[in-house]
């Protein structure tokens, strides 16, 4: 079965966002499975959204992963999936697809992933400063 959470929740407004994150989603839990739900993660404003914090407009939907395997993974196998344009730096890489933008960024520690109706989000207290 596809992942659907981010359409079933509505969580854009944008279906074309809800779409994008469901693809994402599927394609690193048939790549790595149950390493997800610890390695791979909805951050920044986004996730404070998801867990309570007002709601506010979003320019960019940011994943973190601590895992280089999945940095690859989106770099190399979805990015090119999606014909996505891409750019890419050392700590994060930056897709564009249909209008939707989205950072992966890759860090050491990623701290507490909670899983909130289906949605992977890094606990508020261990979002960097500088993702929103």
């Amino acid at each position: 079965m596809a992942f659907s959470a981010f359409t079933d929740e509505a969580v854009f407004t944008d279906n074309r966002a809800n779409n994008l994150c469901n693809i994402i989603m599927q394609m690193m839990i048939t790549e790595f499975s149950a390493d997800v739900d610890t390695k791979f993660c909805l951050t920044g404003t986004v996730a404070k959204i998801i867990q309570g914090a007002a709601l506010t407009d979003v320019k960019v939907i940011p994943f973190i992963t601590n895992d280089i395997k999945f940095f690859n993974f989106f770099k190399n196998t979805i990015a090119p999936y999606l014909k996505a344009n891409v750019v890419t730096y050392t700590d994060r890489i930056q897709l564009t697809y249909q209008g939707v933008f989205v950072e992966l960024w890759v860090t050491g520690v990623i701290g507490t992933v909670h899983i909130i109706t289906g949605l992977n989000v890094q606990d508020p207290g261990d979002i960097p400063i500088n993702i929103n």
